[in-house]
């Protein structure tokens, strides 16, 4: 690691876009509202929409020739993007208070930090979840519910931190370190992998109060079950790549155990407690989970 100095740092903001304008558009001018920015790239993710007009100079749209999917199209923008600090948005995101000062001072004070997250909120003013603490191999030995309840993943620190790409602000030599954001991953987990890359590298990651932004949240629209899929591939792959898992077989073993056991709960009794598609929906999804499991998590 070879720590820079920002000083009064300069900023690119850097917005991914893939068929939803109207909340990038939202999401650029609420920055540009609040702060004076240098640089605001927007990475179009081959949409085949009408590119709305901005009458800013500061304005960069880069247009992807094929659909690259968000990992891609972040790392894009971020290899693009000429100043220091990065602000990384979600398109249905936006700053809520004005945040150059806080983390040009940040920055400056640690050049040890490498990303600095936002504390999220709804449409109501309540706190959404922003960050975590580093997740293990019993996030899939439980399931995603049980976890959240033992885990308790508000409880972190910089030394198992964990802050979620949809508000963030990173020092830009250090996310590009290792090529940025790890292309083998899909949409889900591509932040819970840069986390654990930088402090392994010897970066520092963190979070401040201070810093807060509205995040609509939901992601990419699809079946539930195909998310769910996507979920414990991406985390299985992640875990095995830092090493987190000591003994896979045991831990498949488990794994397998539970969700063999969902499975016929949900045949039983998903048609009483959901409508028809859904219950259908969930029955098929978990059978694809379990034929999926078995032959990748090896």
């Amino acid at each position: 690691m070879a720590p820079n100095n920002t000083g009064d740092a300069s900023f690119s903001l850097v917005v991914t876009n893939y068929r939803c304008w109207d909340m990038t558009v939202k999401c650029v001018n609420a920055h540009l509202k609040l702060e004076n920015l240098e640089e605001i790239i927007i990475v179009d993710d081959c949409s085949g929409e009408i590119i709305p007009e901005f009458h800013d100079s500061r304005v960069k749209i880069i247009q992807n020739p094929v659909n690259l999917g968000f990992v891609k199209s972040v790392n894009v923008g971020i290899r693009n993007a000429s100043q220091p600090i990065v602000i990384l948005f979600d398109a249905d995101a936006y700053p809520l208070v004005e945040y150059k000062r806080i983390v040009s001072e940040r920055f400056s004070a640690d050049p040890e930090l490498a990303m600095l997250g936002f504390h999220t909120y709804d449409e109501n003013g309540v706190q959404t979840a922003s960050f975590e603490s580093e997740p293990g191999i019993w996030s899939l030995i439980l399931g995603q519910k049980w976890y959240f309840y033992f885990h308790k993943p508000n409880i972190a620190t910089v030394d198992n931190m964990i802050v979620y790409s949809c508000a963030v602000a990173l020092r830009r030599d250090a996310f590009l370190q290792n090529g940025g954001l790890d292309e083998q991953i899909d949409w889900i987990d591509p932040d819970v992998e840069k986390c654990i890359d930088l402090r392994k590298a010897g970066w520092k990651i963190d979070v401040d109060e201070r810093l807060k932004a509205f995040h609509k949240g939901g992601g990419i629209p699809q079946l539930t079950s195909k998310r769910v899929i996507k979920q414990y591939t991406s985390r299985w792959y992640v875990l095995s790549k830092h090493g987190k898992i000591r003994n896979k077989a045991i831990s498949r073993f488990f794994i397998m155990m539970r969700l063999q056991l969902e499975y016929q709960a949900l045949k039983l009794i998903s048609g009483m407690l959901y409508p028809v598609h859904i219950a259908a929906d969930k029955v098929s999804g978990r059978k694809e989970l379990i034929t999926i499991c078995r032959k990748t998590f090896i």
